[in-house]
């Protein structure tokens, strides 16, 4: 019987976000042994109003990244020693006085391997590259290792230095909003907004290996576009109401988030298109995964190979058709998203919210489309 390998340092780091994350504050109060768990969870949706402005999601993300970085080091370094100790209990060998010594130092020491498990959560990249590099060879280089705190001999990383190191060289994500925003440049879509006083946005993310393209806060508008079949980009749409999107390209990711009463209509996506928190939507698209959360009274035409994931309590009237969209690219555009025609598993939706399951129900409607409804 064949074993499987499992990168523990990752497996640590799993853990030790999922518990973050699900400590919230009313489940620590329910249960008093948890009294030890942070009751700082991870940030949500809700926006808060810092110093007389909006704060941007990513900000909070941010904020908890850096205060929970020197407790996740901590907490591999003393994985380490665990390791260390069972080895030891296993090999019936006992300590000396300079071993137990050399074992103190070593809580401060961070090896290669952690190092690089750290880009399972960490991502790397040099001024003026466009592509992204392996965290521990941007550790070790010549012209970081100084202050990364490398030890060459000892084939490690002193914790203080690399933690001082780490957090000073965190930035914001090249594919996230705040960058596109601030750093970004506008993007030459023809946008058509009736809206008395529209603050739309329409740009994309400083030129990298992928590039985001942000559209937000369009507001009973209209923008159409046929891209370049050359370079695939990232589309996020957010907070757009009573409107109709045409981006007619091959795309990586999509994800629409808090839009309602609009119609998008998108090229092949080969990777996921992701709704969180829609309502009233009509989305035309074929991808390679659908994960809809949190939406009501959506409505998807699609051809996805694999099955359709509902998430969330909340998510409820959504109809799933297949494809109905044609335009002179599109075989063309779906060659390169790989996706084939042949496949497609529209209607059979997946609901991965086990409360909800047993009230959960799937229908047939009379054009052939499968009608999910969970009943209230």
């Amino acid at each position: 019987m064949g074993g499987v390998e499992v990168c523990t340092t990752e497996l640590v780091m799993t853990l030790y976000l999922h518990r973050v994350t699900s400590a919230h504050p009313r489940a620590v109060a329910r249960q008093a042994s948890l009294h030890t768990l942070t009751t700082d969870p991870w940030p949500g949706s809700k926006v808060s109003v810092t110093a007389g402005r909006k704060q941007v999601l990513e900000e909070k993300h941010a904020e908890f990244v850096r205060e929970a970085l020197p407790e996740l080091l901590s907490l591999l370094a003393g994985h380490l020693q665990v390791e260390d100790t069972e080895k030891k209990r296993r090999s019936s060998e006992k300590r000396t006085s300079r071993e137990l010594l050399g074992f103190m130092k070593s809580a401060g020491v961070l090896s290669e391997h952690v190092v690089k498990s750290l880009a399972f959560i960490i991502g790397e990249s040099v001024q003026g590259e466009k592509c992204e590099r392996d965290l521990l060879s941007v550790a070790m280089d010549t012209n970081n290792c100084y202050r990364s705190g490398y030890l060459s001999k000892k084939k490690a990383f002193q914790k203080g230095l690399f933690e001082q190191w780490l957090l000073g060289g965190l930035d914001w994500a090249p594919h996230g909003e705040w960058l596109c925003v601030r750093r970004g440049s506008r993007q030459p879509w023809p946008v058509v907004s009736l809206a008395s006083q529209s603050h739309h946005r329409l740009v994309a993310s400083p030129p990298t290996s992928f590039r985001l393209v942000y559209i937000c806060e369009l507001v009973d508008g209209l923008t159409a576009h046929m891209g370049d079949e050359t370079a695939s980009c990232d589309i996020k749409i957010r907070r757009c109401s009573k409107s109709n999107i045409y981006i007619l390209q091959p795309i990586r990711h999509a994800v629409i988030h808090k839009c309602h009463d609009t119609r998008v209509i998108l090229g092949p996506v080969c990777g996921r298109l992701r709704l969180s928190e829609c309502r009233n939507m009509v989305v035309i698209c074929a991808a390679r995964s659908v994960v809809i959360a949190d939406c009501r009274g959506v409505v998807i035409h699609t051809l996805t190979p694999q099955r359709p994931l509902l998430v969330g309590g909340r998510t409820q009237g959504i109809t799933l058709a297949p494809l109905n969209i044609h335009y002179p690219k599109l075989k063309h555009h779906m060659a390169k998203a790989q996706l084939q025609s042949h496949i497609n598993m529209w209607n059979r939706p997946l609901h991965l919210d086990l409360a909800e399951r047993d009230r959960q129900t799937a229908r047939t409607g009379p054009t052939g489309e499968t009608v999910c409804n969970t009943q209230v």
